[in-house]
């Protein structure tokens, strides 16, 4: 794979949900590359909550009950 490919691929959250706590679990991530590790596992953390909560509330305002 291309090393401009595998730079993006980095930074996409995929790597960071099953690769990367494996990669820590087996102590190949140390020091810095496991502060940046963790704080771009972080980043993607609170986007993914963020769109789900900005996703919640705009489905509330959406819904409409019927019946009883």
């Amino acid at each position: 794979m291309p090393s401009a490919v595998q730079a993006v691929m980095k930074w996409l959250p995929f790597y960071y949900e099953l690769f990367c706590p494996i990669a820590i679990f087996l102590g190949r991530l140390k020091g810095a590359e496991l502060v940046q590790a963790l704080a771009i596992q972080t980043g993607w953390l609170f986007l993914a909550w963020a769109w789900a909560n900005y996703m919640w509330k705009r489905g509330l305002g959406h819904y409409q009950a019927v019946g009883g």
